[in-house]
């Protein structure tokens, strides 16, 4: 599966991607998609063009059919949705995202782009999260625990989807949420009740802000698979 097929999948029900249906909560899945493709040597030219072109392309679309003034302030294209301010929503301003996405691809649809893969080698799940921990601006566009799980679910969803056959994003996917809880239990706060399906609401139940959360949850992380680890 190419990004094209993964937004087209997120398009027929975000709801099971994504919390909310945010533009900045469904970049960073996609952003995450991508980079799972992408050091995995699995990126197609069309994964290489949205994820270097399509920023600016939204920023011409604005030249032509908003603002012929407007001045490019991010490379993240939700918040260029944001800054023009042309929705009045967040369900608005993701249907127009969708919207322009397919013109994006339908565009560039026949077209072929001699892009060169810069990684040859698959990593785990587990080395990506240990990637971001070292430079997470490198990835987040802000240093947001909800950012970092979008992220993470992205990485995941593509080996998934491509069988990479990677060990740790399943153990991950189906027990880190539950062994969070019980390492609040026994830890933090031996009455604390799972509420969340999303990990990141139970971080932010325990911290006081985004930083203590985001910097917990690299933590936290190690533990869990260094426990996997141990009982293979």
């Amino acid at each position: 599966m190419n990004v094209k097929e993964f937004i087209k999948s997120i398009q027929k029900n975000p709801k099971m991607f994504v919390d909310e249906v945010r533009t900045d909560y469904i970049e960073h899945l996609i952003l995450g998609f991508f980079i799972c493709c992408d050091v995995n040597n699995n990126a197609t030219d069309i994964d290489l063009h949205f994820h270097a072109h399509f920023s600016r392309w939204l920023v011409r679309w604005i030249w032509k059919n908003i603002d012929k003034k407007y001045s490019q302030k991010y490379f993240s294209w939700s918040q260029t949705l944001k800054d023009i301010d042309i929705t009045s929503n967040e369900t608005e301003a993701v249907k127009l995202f969708f919207d322009l996405s397919d013109m994006f691809f339908e565009k560039y649809e026949d077209k072929e782009y001699p892009y060169k893969r810069n990684c040859s080698n698959r990593i785990t799940l587990r080395e990506y999260i240990k990637l971001i921990e070292k430079k997470p601006k490198a990835v987040l566009y802000e240093i947001r625990i909800d950012y970092l799980e979008y992220c993470i679910d992205g990485f995941k969803g593509c080996n998934a989807i491509n069988d990479f056959g990677d060990d740790t994003a399943v153990q991950f996917h189906y027990y880190f949420s539950d062994w969070l809880v019980r390492w609040i239990q026994k830890n933090r706060n031996k009455k604390y009740k799972k509420q969340h399906f999303f990990w990141y609401h139970t971080l932010r139940d325990i911290t006081k802000d985004e930083a203590e959360a985001v910097a917990l949850f690299f933590t936290l992380c190690d533990k869990f698979f260094e426990e996997y680890e141990n009982k293979k």
